[in-house]
């Protein structure tokens, strides 16, 4: 029977990339989570306003991210988009940095990195702005209506009043 060495493994050279690793994954998970509430946050906006040209936009936006798989999104950010940036940026990116500003040395500036933060935090935002808004629309038409009648601005009624609850319900 075949068994695994977990001192090799374990020790040496292979710990310190199962580490690093480890740590990769936690930065980039964080940088998509950070995204992709950033993203929510201006596409509800943009949902909420009175704008039909923001609705639609927000419709698409998630009728896209929603409805692809997102080893497609990763791969399409990582070897077509990543392409499209300004020679540049591209240039920076793949130079040689001598410093991180994330803990156990995990370079947070590489365009796998960068592609994967990236495509996380589109992919969550449309799925977080989806069930944001259907909480929001799940609070009763009354507790607006008694907003209105105490005399509440619309954005003191969505911070106060529609926004907790949404966000319970949700």
């Amino acid at each position: 029977m075949l068994t695994l060495d977990w001192q090799g493994v374990l020790s040496g050279q292979p710990l310190q990339w199962v580490i690093s690793g480890f740590l990769t994954t936690l930065w980039v998970t964080l940088a998509g989570v950070l995204l992709s509430t950033l993203l929510a946050i201006i596409l509800l906006a943009l949902r909420l306003s009175g704008n039909a040209f923001g609705r639609r936009l927000v419709a698409a936006w998630v009728s896209l991210f929603r409805n692809t798989p997102l080893l497609v999104q990763l791969m399409f950010w990582y070897f077509a988009a990543w392409n499209f940036l300004p020679r540049d940026v591209i240039d920076f990116v793949n130079t040689d940095h001598f410093w991180s500003i994330l803990p156990g040395d995990v370079w947070w500036l590489t365009p796998e990195f960068l592609c994967s933060a990236w495509g996380l935090g589109v992919f969550t935002s449309a799925f977080l702005v989806e069930e944001i808004a259907s909480g929001l629309q799940a609070v009763s038409a009354g507790q607006r209506e008694a907003a209105v009648s105490q005399g509440f601005s619309a954005w003191t009624t969505l911070r106060h009043i529609l926004l907790p609850q949404g966000l319970a319900n949700a």
